[in-house]
């Protein structure tokens, strides 16, 4: 019923695995869109997030499948230390459970003292396992080095704590020896892995580890602007490689190494701040080099591999594999256990999904079929032309697409920021006229208004001026109707208040308290019927307002705030005589909204569960909730015929492993329902009657 829908890739993800027992099933970890499965070596891809519980828990920052356990895989995820631990599958990551929230990792900005702001992560080769006693080894984000005797139950320390380690790798000739990667404090090893443990600083590493790994008896470590390194006698000497080959100053973050059948080790390493060499690659085990990844010409837009669809990212080619914006976090071998001796497929996860080559780095795809990771914050479908759907996005403003969210173009509009935070559509002109909101995504500045009636062509927007009256303040929520004859444009600015445009006349401030206190980009709706002079906003700080003039003056209706990221949602009936009010604790609905006053409200508490999120009238009169999953209960999409009397979740398995963070609900004039997702792009279902 419910399938992906509007942009493939697109998001960073963080790490990337591949099943050994067969190759064709990989998996990626996202820093916000948690763990995405492909069984077709990374041509298409399926969220599988169902029973995972909030933002920690899709902060992915590591994979290990199992050399014990055939089928069996496990990931590490959490926020800087803190709301995740340890995931389970028995199914090669189909299905996944929660086996202990002892380790804490870091799958996201950690934002700490101490380390990068953004990247490199602390993310990458953060687990491995005994092959011969089971044991699993896990670097935490600032716990130290952790061992589990019983399959991730139950964890003791083996030293490291208040260091923020990066990589761990465990010598396959001799498995109670381990290695521990940090940042800016050195490598370390113990000979008791499986003991006591206890560490000895390396004396000749670098200080600093982003990553390692251990073929042909050597273990090679990315360095971050040290270099890259290798040690050929267990860590006692180490030596920088390349020499004159490799760029310097270039930012260090993954490496990979394999050891063929002919003996011969190949080496993969990736950089950031290296365009175009981003990728480089050695067959001889580190004496020579080469990139894979500066001929433009072999970074291919085929999403798939050869003959696929072009990607909508390739338009900026900054953001291609190589580009000045590419950032690989994390570098895998496909190994396939059935060919040993065949060279693997090379993949690479990062700023814009994943990529692979096939032929040893000589040509790169993105596999980025159905990925989506994309943080959707609201669209429209334009009601002259139904299979046209407006997007706007967090890091990429606005796409569009004119097949139903099949495909999707990005056009750059000029001086906007890279967030859209709202989009709006005038359908009284032909043909149907855009409107974006745009600002900052992390602070309150560049904030604009655009529009287009040809939203494909980069030269055809329109700034609407918002800047001249408003300053830099980003417009959070926007709305667009008439007054008489004339068009009138209003918008929500983030501690500014709301501001309104008739015409092609000059911005006013409405006298109104609304929106003058920081919303700190969370999602806020304001919400205009089509025909009427109604307009409700939801403030999530002073709470619910409304205009009966066109937006010319506002009265605060209901003094009901909301807390929290995507918690404060409103809806009404085609008249705007309806509001469904969705609050993050409870649904409330409130009858003759439009002329009662504040002192006469009477909200009817319609539905408490927890996590309701955003709330839509469909054009029939059905009402439909997203509710995010908690520990004890799935993601639920409930939809009402009675006007809240009865419900029925509506959500299929698709729709309960993907939407586990909700920021919009859209439904069009077929009856599909399209869900904006915060990490998780856009999904689209019509659900059974």
């Amino acid at each position: 019923m419910f399938s992906p829908a509007g942009p493939g890739g697109g998001g960073f993800q963080n790490v990337v695995a591949a099943d050994p027992a067969n190759p064709s099933v990989l998996l990626s970890g996202g820093d916000v869109s948690g763990i995405e499965r492909s069984t077709d070596g990374g041509a298409s891809w399926q969220a599988v997030n169902a029973g995972l519980v909030g933002r920690a828990q899709l902060e992915v920052a590591a994979f290990l499948f199992s050399p014990v356990v055939a089928g069996r895989v496990y990931a590490a995820v959490g926020d800087a230390g803190t709301g995740g631990g340890l995931l389970e599958s028995d199914d090669s990551g189909a299905t996944w459970r929660m086996v202990s929230r002892v380790p804490q990792f870091a799958g996201g900005n950690a934002k700490t003292a101490g380390l990068p702001a953004e990247h490199p992560r602390s993310t990458g080769n953060l687990l491995v396992q005994d092959p011969v006693s089971g044991s699993i080894y896990a670097a935490t984000f600032s716990q130290g080095v952790m061992r589990s005797d019983d399959g991730g139950a139950t964890w003791t320390t083996l030293g490291l704590s208040g260091l923020h380690l990066r990589s761990l790798a465990l010598d396959p000739t001799a498995t109670s020896v381990l290695y521990a990667g940090s940042y800016g404090q050195g490598l370390y090893e113990t000979t008791d892995a499986g003991g006591l443990g206890g560490f000895t600083r390396l004396a000749t590493a670098p200080a600093t580890v982003e990553e390692l790994s251990i073929a042909g008896g050597t273990i090679y470590a990315a360095a971050g602007t040290s270099g890259v390194f290798a040690s050929g006698d267990g860590g006692a000497t180490w030596s920088q490689l390349g020499a004159g080959q490799l760029r310097a100053g270039s930012m260090w973050t993954s490496i990979a190494a394999w050891t063929g059948c002919d003996g011969a080790t190949q080496v993969y390493a990736g950089a950031d701040q290296s365009s175009p060499d981003a990728i480089v690659r050695s067959g001889d085990g580190g004496a020579t080099w080469h990139s894979v990844t500066g001929d433009p010409t072999r970074i291919h837009p085929d999403v798939g591999g050869p003959g696929g669809a072009p990607w909508w990212l390739a338009t900026r080619p900054g953001f291609m594999l190589g580009g000045k914006s590419s950032t690989p976090a994390q570098i895998g071998l496909a190994i396939d256990a059935t060919q040993p001796c065949a060279d693997p497929a090379v993949l690479v996860a990062g700023r814009s999904g994943i990529w692979k080559s096939g032929n040893d780095g000589g040509d790169w795809y993105p596999m980025v079929g159905h990925m989506g990771v994309t943080l959707i914050q609201d669209l429209a479908v334009d009601p002259h032309a139904p299979a046209t759907v407006d997007m706007v996005a967090t890091d990429w403003t606005f796409l569009t697409s004119s097949d139903t969210g099949a495909s999707v173009t990005s056009p750059v509009i000029k001086l906007a920021a890279s967030t859209g935070f709202d989009v709006a559509i005038d359908p009284t002109v032909t043909p149907s006229r855009v409107y974006i909101a745009t600002g900052n995504r992390d602070g309150n500045r560049q904030g604009k208004i655009y529009s287009s009636s040809t939203p494909a062509i980069s030269s055809s927007w329109t700034d609407e001026g918002l800047s001249a009256l408003a300053g830099v303040k980003r417009p959070l929520a926007i709305a667009v109707g008439k007054s008489g004859t004339s068009r009138v444009l209003l918008a929500a600015v983030d501690a500014g208040g709301i501001y309104r445009k008739v015409g092609t006349g000059k911005w006013t401030r409405a006298a109104a308290a609304a929106m003058t206190t920081k919303n700190w980009a969370k999602p806020i709706q304001m919400v205009w019927p089509a025909g009427t002079s109604i307009v409700y906003l939801y403030d999530h700080r002073s709470g619910i307002w409304r205009s009966t003039d066109a937006g010319a003056t506002w009265t605060k209706l209901w003094a009901k705030p909301s807390s929290g990221d995507l918690k404060g949602f409103i809806a009404t009936d085609a008249t705007g005589t309806t509001l469904w009010v969705s609050n993050g604790t409870a649904l409330y609905r409130i009858d003759n909204a439009s002329k009662v006053a504040a002192a006469g409200l009477a909200p009817v508490t319609v539905l408490t569960v927890p996590q309701p999120g955003p709330v839509v009238v469909a054009p029939g009169g059905s009402v439909y909730l997203a509710v995010q999953p908690t520990a004890t209960a799935p993601a639920q999409l409930l939809r009402s015929d009675d006007k809240g009397a009865t419900w029925a979740d509506v959500a299929d398995a698709i729709y309960r492993a993907t939407a586990l963070l909700p920021y919009r609900l859209v439904v069009d004039g077929s009856g599909a329902v399209w869900v904006c997702l915060a990490g998780n792009g856009v999904l689209r279902g019509v659900p059974a009657p």
